[in-house]
């Protein structure tokens, strides 16, 4: 073994703890806010944190029926998490399902929007760009999705956590993980390339992958008042 090799077994074996104390605070924090914003929603009619998407998975149901979704999903999450120590195989089965609902159930696809156009998004908070009014209807339900994402994928991390110390021979063996991190490596390179495709046609005149309305749905209507033209004087103003 060379001493690269050695500096990033080293560096990774010290990361592995800071890894694995971060995703079960993430799980709990993402439990407890959740499920408190469900509950004021039930109860106070207030914000909900789940707002109905056509592109959903759950899309045919209304906000009042996610939010209960939402209580159970944080119930159980919080409940795996407080079985880590005594039954470490349950916690652990029951965080993996639970993480795996919430990142690909309850999350939808303005999970990716989201930081796709965050540098639009900052730069229209405070009136540059093309977004210089970002509407509130999308940035707020897109941020909840985003934390979706995280919750779901931290009880899923804290879970497989949990079932590896349950079993004799936690790890995995190396030729099994670097294929694994290789597949892995592959995946976060050709779907961010796909997406950058579908923006590059767009610049080219294709229309591929971006509706004509969506850029009008994030901003403030102006590239839809421009097509209109100059508005004409009422004939209540002469």
């Amino acid at each position: 073994m060379t001493i690269l090799q050695t500096q990033r077994s080293t560096a990774a074996t010290a990361a592995a703890p800071r890894a694995a104390g971060l995703s079960p605070r993430l799980a709990g924090l993402w439990a407890v806010t959740y499920l408190g914003l469900a509950a004021l929603h039930l109860v106070r009619d207030t914000g909900a944190p789940w707002v109905r998407d056509a592109a959903s998975v759950l899309g045919s149901l209304s906000s009042p029926d996610v939010s209960w979704i939402i209580v159970v999903l944080a119930v159980l999450g919080l409940t795996g998490l407080g079985l880590r120590s005594r039954s470490p195989r349950v916690a652990g089965a029951l965080m993996v399902t639970t993480g795996l609902v919430v990142a690909l159930v309850l999350a939808d696809a303005r999970s990716l929007v989201f930081p796709g156009y965050l540098p639009m998004l900052l730069l229209g908070l405070v009136g540059v760009g093309p977004m210089d009014q970002v509407a509130t209807e999308v940035l707020v339900p897109a941020l909840a999705s985003v934390g979706e994402s995280v919750g779901g994928l931290a009880l899923v991390l804290t879970g497989v956590a949990a079932l590896r110390g349950a079993t004799s021979r936690p790890g995995l063996p190396v030729a099994v993980a670097a294929r694994t991190c290789r597949w892995a490596v592959a995946v976060a390179i050709a779907v961010p390339a796909f997406y950058a495709s579908t923006r590059l046609a767009r610049a080219l005149g294709i229309p591929f992958g971006v509706r004509e309305e969506f850029p009008v749905e994030l901003g403030d209507g102006k590239s839809r008042r421009a097509r209109a033209g100059p508005r004409r004087p009422s004939s209540a103003a002469c």
